[in-house]
């Protein structure tokens, strides 16, 4: 015959350990799939993250289109898309800035703007 008391105290310290093991597991997992965004994100040359809601509801897998559309265009990544399309610079390294520029710059400016496009000084 089993005691009843030991028999739940077992049951009870069965359950702890699932749940202490289901919580490791969830935060291992969070922990995991944030190192990878991090890494992907640094191996690129991301100079910002615009973090979209796929749905209001907060559902898994699933994509709300009206309101992704709009997300979109209320941050100005259309309007950005849209630039991009029509064969204007996003974004020019600085070395390309100061050479195109540099003439308008004033005499002691245009010293440094050209020592930054020989690439002795750092931006």
């Amino acid at each position: 015959m089993v005691d009843s008391g030991t028999d739940e105290t077992r049951q009870a310290e069965a359950a702890r350990r699932g749940r202490k093991l289901f919580g490791r597991t969830l935060i291992n997992i969070f922990q995991q799939e944030l190192t990878e965004l991090c890494s992907t994100l640094e191996a690129r040359d991301c100079r910002h993250v615009r973090c979209l809601r796929p749905n209001d509801e907060q559902k898994p897998l699933f994509f709300d289109d009206k309101s992704m559309l709009r997300q979109c265009r209320y941050s100005g990544l259309l309007e950005a898309t849209r630039i991009r399309r029509q064969g204007y610079a996003h974004r020019r390294s600085l070395s390309h800035f100061a050479s195109r520029y540099a003439l308008l710059l004033a005499p002691e400016a245009r010293r440094r703007a050209r020592q930054v496009m020989a690439g002795s000084l750092k931006a």
